[in-house]
């Protein structure tokens, strides 16, 4: 009778091992697929950006100082330029808000990354630019690049364009 009661508890303990096992394997297999998609749209904003490089042409940095000093002037070209260029430099603060949705990245992480965007879309164009295409966006991720742009001077690329300008004929003259 004792092998036989020994036996029965010896089985249950097998079971919930083989329970614990598959629970196990239950969690790896969802950590792998989040890695799997995590790739897999990391390699769609890869091959996104390249598609928006292409679009911004030659003479970016012509059109963005355009904006900057003259932002009435800019023709149709020059917006699409700009564009494409917002849209590559978005393209990481979308990508690390859906790792985090993955639990591959932290907030923290997302909170850097809507910092960094409101320097991209802080200034006047940017600020359009956002105004016209954030709806194609995530809400909270909306929500917290609008609260990191709020903290940013419309005017402070014009500043430091022109702090540079300074900086550099300042260089030039000793």
């Amino acid at each position: 009778m004792n092998l036989e009661r020994s036996g029965g508890w010896l089985a249950l303990v097998a079971n919930l091992g083989v329970v614990a096992g598959l629970v196990l394997l239950a969690v790896e297999l969802r950590q792998n697929t989040q890695v799997v998609r995590a790739q897999a749209s990391m390699n769609l904003a890869i091959g996104q950006s390249s598609a928006e490089v292409a679009f911004m042409g030659e003479d970016t940095a012509a059109a963005f100082v355009k904006a900057i000093n003259s932002p009435g002037t800019i023709t149709d070209r020059e917006i699409v330029q700009l564009w494409a260029y917002l849209n590559a430099a978005l393209l990481s603060v979308h990508q690390t808000h859906t790792m985090v949705e993955l639990g591959l990245a932290t907030e923290e992480d997302q909170k850097a990354a809507a910092r960094t965007a409101a320097h991209w879309l802080g200034w006047n164009f940017g600020r359009v630019w956002w105004e016209e295409i954030k709806t194609d966006f995530p809400s909270d991720l909306v929500t917290e690049i609008d609260a990191a742009i709020t903290a940013v001077d419309s005017d402070y690329l014009t500043h430091q364009l022109q702090g540079m300008k300074n900086g550099m004929a300042s260089l030039t003259t000793h």
